[in-house]
């Protein structure tokens, strides 16, 4: 769970009744809880929360996916990480004595603009990141017509017109980056079809039967990705050519179907955009998948790239994100820091960005040191004219340094042997 998350302990139903008064009917007596195999329940629940909590009013048809809104909360909340530190990125770049240009220094002057791909009947990622980040825009796009309609007069309701913009998809998943080539965005989002057919969704629900605490709604446009080869839009070549690695890759997550041949289309697009798309990102329904995205993506020539997980009872969720931007995620957003060497993700994550040295001061420093500015200034491959002010309080300083050149790559290390 992310730790912003304000679900992170169990919800008082009764309490949020009183707010909402038709999850009453829903409440058990007894447990004072309600029934999550109940579809019925599940909505209410859904209507209680965006009402209580957020003050948004959500129509939910039966036969498409209802939003468990703190599951939806934690992928918003990421993307929230990334958005800020980017901005901080930009804060020290403008700071830095060899910049040039005008950069924006916070999100209001940024201009925060966001995309969401299957935007589904809710409108869930759109109608949080709006509510909780006023500057925000988003633009949204949607297939299924039905689930079009819905998240049309969702977005009207909350009177959010003028900040959702919502689009019908075209043939290419980031459609409206490529309608409007001077279009540039902050983030994109994404929750994919998880599954490649309508047997693998019978065959993953026996599998969770027995132990599964809630009920699924959705409509199989929404669950089931099974692209065709030849009836996919014409690939937008990418400013360099692509490898035969990639080439296979790519070629072989298109047959898997699912969330991996719809991320394979995600990364293949995002080659010929660019920076334009900001920071590309999508959910991810199994673990087992983000192995391979993020295999695709270093074929692909990137390596700025960042994973997480979502996880909310016993419901866990997966992120990649991945951007062709220089500047790096701190790694409290972009990696797991508590994950084990054991685990099947430890060796996916991105290398580190971060390096913690605490330093005792002024006890410990050389006698000729007097200020530890002198001392990071004394470095011999660190750039003293772009040592960062203090940014902490009395108790803790904080300071920001920069490399002269590039001494840590492979390539480096030979030149200097």
């Amino acid at each position: 769970m992310h730790p912003r998350n304000p679900y992170d302990k169990p919800i008082d139903f009764v309490a949020l009744s009183c707010g909402y008064l038709p999850l009453k009917a829903f409440l058990n007596p007894k447990t004072r809880m309600i029934d999550f195999q109940d579809a019925r329940a599940q909505r209410a629940l859904t209507k209680a929360i965006l009402k209580t909590d957020f003050s948004l009013e959500l129509e939910v048809p039966e036969d498409r996916l209802c939003p468990p809104v703190p599951n939806r909360l934690n992928y918003v909340l990421w993307v929230e990480d990334i958005v800020k530190a980017m901005c901080q990125g930009l804060r020290l770049v403008k700071a830095s004595p060899s910049s040039s240009g005008d950069i924006a220094l916070d999100e209001a002057q940024l201009g925060v603009h966001g995309l969401d791909i299957g935007t589904g009947s809710s409108a869930i990622y759109p109608l949080l990141a709006c509510v909780r980040n006023p500057s925000w825009s988003i633009l949204a796009t949607e297939l299924d017509e039905q689930s079009f309609t819905y998240a049309e007069r969702n977005i009207h309701t909350n009177d959010f017109s003028s900040r959702i913009t919502l689009h019908r998809a075209s043939s290419y998943l980031f459609g409206p980056l490529f309608a409007d080539p001077s279009l540039r965005i902050s983030f994109t989002m994404c929750n994919p079809p998880f599954y490649a057919s309508v047997s693998e969704i019978s065959a993953s629900k026996a599998a969770k039967d027995e132990d599964a605490l809630s009920t699924c709604t959705g409509g199989d446009r929404e669950m089931v990705y099974a692209p065709s080869p030849t009836t996919l839009p014409a690939r937008p070549p990418p400013p360099a050519k692509r490898s035969e690695e990639y080439e296979t890759a790519y070629a072989k997550a298109i047959r898997e179907g699912g969330e991996i041949a719809f991320l394979a289309r995600m990364v293949d697009e995002s080659l010929y955009l660019g920076e334009r798309g900001g920071w590309y990102t999508s959910m991810l329904g199994k673990m087992r998948s983000v192995p391979d995205v993020v295999g695709l993506i270093k074929l692909a020539g990137i390596d700025n790239y960042a994973i997480t997980q979502f996880t909310q009872g016993q419901t866990r969720r997966w992120a990649v994100g991945w951007s062709f931007s220089s500047l790096r995620l701190p790694d409290d957003v972009s990696r797991m820091s508590y994950l084990p060497p054991t685990h099947a993700l430890y060796k996916v994550q991105p290398s580190r960005t971060t390096l913690d040295r605490p330093i005792a001061y002024p006890r410990t420093l050389a006698p000729t040191t007097s200020t530890p500015q002198e001392a990071l200034a004394s470095i011999e491959r660190l750039n003293d004219r772009e040592v960062g002010e203090d940014e902490g309080e009395e108790e803790e300083e904080t300071w920001v340094v920069r490399a002269k050149e590039n001494t840590w790559s492979r390539a480096a290390r030979r030149k200097r042997k």
